[in-house]
């Protein structure tokens, strides 16, 4: 019996493994896109897969432990998350799937999350809403329409490209995905959402290995979590972070930084301990010391803007003060504007905004 503890309180979860197979796995499209499906080995005990070598696909990973398997996200397309279970179950030579771990409410994490029903779902309190608004049904004809139109934009793309040439090869595979994405949004999806949701922090018993979930919603998304198993010195990211880009936070009154920053200076008291960061996709990559420089930069600007708020300083003070040349060398050649946005000023307003008397901080 593996066991979840939120905030001290053991929660016992029972998972019948003996019953797996009577619990029906959504049958494949007959008709669909292929793609590579790719492993790579952490340890004996973790298994990070992805499919194809152009699409930005997401790294689902295995964790074996003796009271069962836990997988920490899913694919867009729930029957690409089928045959990578099905890997999972070859390379692990077992089938006991106790528990699914959402990273964020988007759907190219927890698309998949029907072709784990008989396991426990876990994500953050404020995911369902988000996968609701994603894919329930009255807004899936919208997520369809959205991929057409990126079908239409790749096939145009295809028509003034040399076929055999790198480029072509590269935007056909990512049409070959979203079309597989498209067909498993037709009669057999099935949104399936998180059982077990929790606010700040949980971990998950599983007798030879912990997984400790952190919130960190404000970055990337506003429910977002990060994965830790310290046992295996492994740290699973989502999407909170990209290295080739300055952190980003999120919109919205309902972010609760001071949470984020309290779960980060958790996870940096083992940092000596991380020995594998594994990015939501399998084409971005963090290492600890971006991990550790990302976490130094957000503080800063927390505990400036706070102090700055205190003393009545105005925000176009505060800006010149955090100015991020100068304040933040590291970061000089990230990526940081995007589309005529300033996402280093705009971090700024909106932690400005936090502290303002019409969005009190508090976790909502």
């Amino acid at each position: 019996m593996a066991k979840i503890s939120v905030h001290g309180n053991i929660i016992p979860i029972v998972v019948c493994c003996s019953f797996l197979s009577l619990i029906p796995v959504p049958t494949k499209s007959q008709q669909v896109e292929t793609l590579p499906i790719h492993t790579r080995r952490i340890s004996e005990r973790v298994i990070v897969a992805w499919p194809g070598d152009h699409a930005q696909t997401t790294n689902m990973i295995a964790i074996a432990s003796e009271r069962g398997i836990v997988v920490v996200d899913t694919e867009s397309s729930w029957s690409v998350t089928a045959e990578i279970r099905d890997v999972f179950a070859r390379e692990l030579q077992r089938n006991d799937f106790v528990y699914l771990i959402n990273t964020h409410g988007h759907t190219d994490h927890g698309g998949g999350n029907q072709v784990f029903q008989d396991a426990v779902i876990v994500a953050h309190e404020r995911s369902p809403g988000m996968q609701v608004n994603a894919l329930g049904s009255g807004n899936l004809e919208r997520r369809r329409e959205r991929l057409d139109y990126w079908l239409t934009g790749m096939s145009q793309q295809l028509e003034s490209l040399p076929a055999e040439g790198p480029e072509a090869l590269a935007i056909e595979e990512r049409s070959r995905w979203v079309r597989r994405i498209l067909t498993d949004l037709g009669p057999n999806f099935e949104l399936t959402l998180p059982k077990v949701t929790f606010p700040d922090r949980l971990n998950i018993d599983l007798g030879d290995l912990t997984v400790r979930i952190y919130y960190f919603g404000g970055l990337h998304t506003n429910d977002h979590v990060v994965v830790h198993v310290p046992e295996e010195g492994l740290l699973m990211t989502g999407d909170i972070l990209a290295e080739s880009w300055i952190p980003v936070l999120s919109e919205g009154d309902d972010v609760n930084i001071p949470f984020m920053l309290a779960n980060w200076d958790t996870i940096l008291q083992e940092e000596d301990q991380i020995r594998h960061i594994v990015h939501g996709h399998w084409d971005l990559g963090i290492s600890l010391l971006y991990f550790q420089q990302a976490h130094r930069y957000v503080r800063t600007l927390w505990e400036e803007v706070i102090e700055a708020h205190s003393l009545g300083t105005d925000l176009e003070t505060v800006c010149e003060q955090l100015d991020l040349e100068n304040r933040f060398p590291e970061f000089r050649e990230l990526v940081h504007e995007y589309e005529g946005v300033d996402y280093h000023r705009r971090n700024i307003e909106l932690m400005w905004a936090l502290r303002g008397d019409e969005s009190p901080v508090g976790y909502r």
